[in-house]
């Protein structure tokens, strides 16, 4: 297959968020991968520098930014960590606005460039709530990052008209995923679209679902990039299945 697959002139990029199968199987089956290791561990930029140069070239990778900028040290996520903390453990996560979740993000964004990634994912808790300063904290992200942000909200403030508004003038691509609240597109360029399953990770979609998916994309007539990527049990067997469904529809 192609680097990607054309619905009415939109370039769409189907992948899964991490490594599911053997590198030489997935490099040959997907558009892009989300790398997930990130989001737990500090890693040497060099291992990242690495795999790019074994990856084919028409692979693209987009990178989970590490826990210590949104995510809270009470979080589960950090039983997962490896090492010693630099600092006040209670100043990272929750995109605040301290040297700890600055420094968490300039890591994050020297693994981007080793990767050479797309794009940087800030994948927020369920549970964290839009609050005001956070307008300082993502702000400069944006100025400092020479790599496409986008951000995953899951609680509702975030789906507010001033917050949308916020997030687009400072170039982020809102994250969905499109069974749960629909494609919220407010960027120009790009739409970026994370499939957890309905109902929990172990769902398979079914031909229905993937068809349904592909209304939903179809129906955006400006010329976008837009990446698929499955996050579910079954992502790479959902994943092959929606190219070929992209594919038959061309």
């Amino acid at each position: 297959m192609g680097r990607y697959h054309l619905i009415f002139d939109m370039p769409v990029k189907v992948g899964v968020c991490g490594f599911p199968v053997r590198r030489e199987v997935l490099f040959q089956s997907v558009d892009v991968i989300e790398v997930q290791r990130t989001f737990y561990q500090i890693e040497k930029p060099s291992k990242y520098s690495r795999l790019r140069a074994e990856t084919p070239p028409h692979i693209d990778y987009t990178v989970k930014a590490w826990q210590g900028v949104t995510h809270k040290t009470i979080s589960p996520t950090w039983r997962r960590f490896k090492g010693e903390l630099e600092g006040n453990p209670k100043n990272y996560g929750g995109l605040q606005p301290t040297k700890e979740v600055l420094k968490s993000f300039r890591h994050t964004l020297e693994i981007a460039y080793s990767l050479k990634a797309t794009l940087i994912l800030l994948q927020l808790p369920p549970s964290l709530k839009w609050e005001d300063y956070m307008t300082d904290t993502l702000r400069v992200f944006s100025e400092e990052s020479g790599v496409r942000l986008a951000i995953e909200p899951r609680e509702e403030s975030w789906f507010r008209k001033k917050v949308l508004d916020f997030l687009r003038k400072n170039r982020y691509i809102l994250v969905t995923d499109p069974f749960n609240r629909g494609v919220v597109d407010i960027d120009p360029e790009i739409i970026y679209l994370r499939l957890h399953g309905i109902g929990g990770y172990r769902y398979r979609y079914s031909e229905n679902d993937l068809k349904r998916l592909y209304n939903m994309i179809k129906g955006k007539t400006d010329v976008k990039t837009i990446y698929i990527l499955f996050n579910n049990l079954d992502m790479f067997r959902n994943a092959v299945e929606f190219k070929k469904l992209v594919a038959s529809r061309e």
